[in-house]
C-alpha cells in the first residue's frame, strides 16, 4: 500500500513548475477593476514572496484510501522553480527534485528518467502566495463571481496568460483562485495542465488549503488537500515550516 501512495505522490510533484514557463493562453480575458482589486487584496493578505524566498517543511502525506499509511514528508522550496520533495515510509523512499525544468526522481535510490516538459504547472501549492503576485503585464485577470468550494463561499478569480507572452510548446493553462470573502487568503487553487501538450490529456488539479502559518511575512498553508479531476489524491499536513536562509543548487539537482 505504501508503494502505491508514493506513486501518487510523484505524480503530484510533477505539477510544480515555474511561472516564467507558463504556456500561452488560447483565450485571453481583459482584466477588470474589481478583479484587480481582489488580486491586490489577496497579495496583501498572503504576503509577497520574492523569487529567492525559501522554506523548509516537515510533515506527513497520505493517499485517498482509508488503509493508506501516512508517510513522512520533507520538502524544500526556493522561489517557484526550485523544489526538493522527499517522502519515506518503512523501506520505501522517493526523492524528487526540480531545478527549473530539470526534474529528477529516484525510488529506493534507483533513478527514474523524467521529462520536465510533460506537465506545466504555474504555482507550487506549498507556496500559493505566488499566485497573488502574478504580474498583470503578462496575465489577464477577471472576476468569476462567487462560488462555493468545499462548502465555503468564495470570490472566484480567473487568471490567464496574455496572448503572445511566455511561449512554450505546451498547451494552454488557466489559473483559478478562490479567495475567502473576508480575509482574501486563498481557499483553493485550480489549474488545468496538459500532459505532453496534448489537449486530450488535460487534467484539472485543485489544491484546497486549511490553516495558514505566517513565515517571514508570507502565509504558508499547514493543511493541503489535492484533487485531480475532482478526485482527492493526497492530504498533506505540515507540522513544521521555517524560512530557509540559505540554499544550494545541489539540493535541487539530487
Amino acid at each position: 500500500m505504501r508503494s502505491a501512495v508514493i506513486t501518487r505522490l510523484s505524480f503530484g510533484m510533477y505539477l510544480l513548475s515555474v511561472v516564467a514557463c507558463l504556456p500561452i493562453s488560447a483565450q485571453t480575458v481583459a482584466s477588470d477593476s474589481q478583479a484587480v482589486a481582489l488580486m491586490n487584496a489577496c497579495s496583501r493578505a498572503m504576503g509577497s514572496p520574492s523569487q529567492s524566498f525559501a522554506i523548509e517543511a516537515v510533515g506527513t502525506v497520505v493517499g485517498p484510501n482509508e488503509k493508506d499509511v501516512p508517510l513522512e514528508l520533507k520538502a524544500k522550496l526556493s522561489g517557484v522553480d526550485r523544489i526538493r520533495w522527499e517522502v519515506s515510509g518503512g523501506s520505501d523512499r522517493m526523492l524528487l527534485t526540480r531545478d527549473g525544468m530539470a526534474v529528477k526522481e529516484s525510488r529506493r535510490g534507483v533513478p527514474r528518467k523524467l521529462n520536465g516538459n510533460d506537465h506545466i504547472f504555474a504555482v507550487p501549492d506549498l507556496l500559493p502566495a505566488y499566485a497573488c503576485g502574478l504580474s498583470l503585464q503578462y496575465f489577464d485577470v477577471a472576476s468569476g463571481g462567487q462560488e462555493t468550494v468545499g462548502g465555503q463561499l468564495t470570490d472566484h478569480l480567473v487568471v490567464k496568460v496574455r496572448q503572445g507572452t511566455h511561449a512554450t510548446t505546451a498547451a494552454p493553462s488557466t489559473i483559478d483562485l478562490y479567495l475567502d470573502l473576508q480575509t482574501h487568503v486563498i481557499v483553493a487553487l485550480r489549474q488545468t495542465f496538459y500532459a505532453n501538450g496534448v489537449l486530450a490529456n488535460s487534467r484539472l488539479m485543485e489544491s484546497r488549503f486549511g490553516s495558514y502559518l505566517l513565515v517571514a511575512g508570507v502565509q504558508v498553508p499547514q493543511h493541503i488537500e489535492r484533487y485531480v479531476s475532482a478526485r482527492k489524491i493526497q492530504t498533506i499536513q505540515l507540522t513544521s515550516i521555517t524560512a530557509s536562509e540559505s540554499t544550494t543548487t545541489a539540493e535541487f539537482q539530487q
